[in-house]
């Protein structure tokens, strides 16, 4: 699942689409915007719900309309969205990223 859904990304990275797309092995909405807790203006998140081995999130954005970056990944041990803790580890990822890879677009910041 993960490595179909990975390639999915590629070509599907919004939600709208990706989502659309989804399989009936799938559980949609399988990608979502993170809009709150976050100072990225597009960052997502990537859910992934693996039977046993629990619910699994990684956290990318679309850099520069085209790039999808996997920022950060962890296994998501509590209810409701995501926590500002889980989040600040792919905003620090991507703040770095900037250094040798400017955005062509405005970030949100603060």
């Amino acid at each position: 699942m993960y490595v179909i859904q990975k390639r999915r990304l590629e070509t599907d990275p919004y939600p709208e689409d990706f989502n659309n797309e989804s399989s009936v092995d799938e559980s949609p909405p399988v990608v979502k915007l993170v809009s709150r807790q976050t100072k990225l203006k597009e960052l997502f998140r990537w859910g992934i719900k693996i039977g046993a081995i629990g619910n699994h999130r990684i956290l990318y954005i679309v850099h520069n309309y085209y790039k999808v970056v996997l920022l950060y990944y962890f296994k998501k041990q509590y209810n409701r969205g995501v926590k500002r803790e889980d989040i600040e580890p792919a905003e620090e990822q991507y703040f770095k990223l900037l250094e040798q890879d400017p955005s062509h677009y405005p970030i949100r910041k603060g």
